[in-house]
């Protein structure tokens, strides 16, 4: 029984200019369809989305940034490092009697200004030992609460407070300035007299270069 296509196409399948059946040409698309959808899609994916331009890296210069070789022989860095060492180690020897090193340096200075005859002043301590306002009365407020300092009246000025050592406060200075001064004599050994005159020399004011030194920045 003929199929309904021959019978419509009149039992024959027309042939195109060049020889080619219908139905060849049919199938030929649709394979090249599939090709050109399919098979290429497979092989070609599609593009991602346009990359961002490449950022042209900066030619670094041929010579060396610094003129040292790197940073366990740069002097600041060397300083800060050392530094760092120190203070943490100054905390172990000091926990044992429940002080930081910023209370003992406090205490301490309030004991050595207590030898003089005028009232110490916190204004006094605070410049003494180089805090700030804020710094000074956090300090204070803490040693306060451990019993170790006490605010008596100014007798010369009602509106300000006098810094006193208590009786414990005095024991507690006393005995960590001897674990500090065995702890320093550990820490710098024999070259502790040089390494003051060296840090005395860089310290602000303390030379005729001073004067071109850029302006310290203000605390944050």
């Amino acid at each position: 029984m003929p199929s309904r296509t021959k019978a419509f196409m009149g039992g024959k399948k027309p042939q195109s200019a060049a020889g080619v059946g219908f139905w060849g040409m049919v199938n030929g698309a649709t394979v090249n369809l599939f090709t050109a959808v399919f098979v290429r899609a497979e092989c070609h994916p599609p593009a991602a989305a346009a990359a961002q331009p490449t950022e042209i890296p900066m030619a670094l210069p041929l010579d060396p940034l610094f003129t040292f070789e790197g940073p366990d022989v740069n002097p600041g860095f060397l300083l800060a490092q050392a530094t760092a060492h120190w203070q943490r180690s100054l905390a172990q020897v000091l926990q044992p009697m429940n002080l930081t090193p910023s209370q003992f340096l406090l205490l301490a200075t309030v004991q050595r200004l207590g030898q003089q005859p005028e009232p110490v002043t916190q204004a006094m301590v605070a410049q003494r030992a180089h805090y700030d306002k804020m710094t000074t009365s956090k300090i204070v407020r803490a040693l306060e609460e451990k019993g170790l300092l006490e605010r008596p009246a100014n007798e010369q000025d009602a509106r300000a407070r006098s810094l006193r050592l208590t009786p414990t406060g005095l024991k507690a200075v006393v005995r960590a300035a001897w674990a500090l001064e065995e702890f320093d004599q550990q820490f710098f050994g024999p070259e502790a007299a040089g390494l003051v005159k060296t840090l005395k020399r860089l310290l602000p004011g303390s030379g005729p270069d001073e004067a071109q030194q850029p302006p310290a920045a203000s605390a944050a």
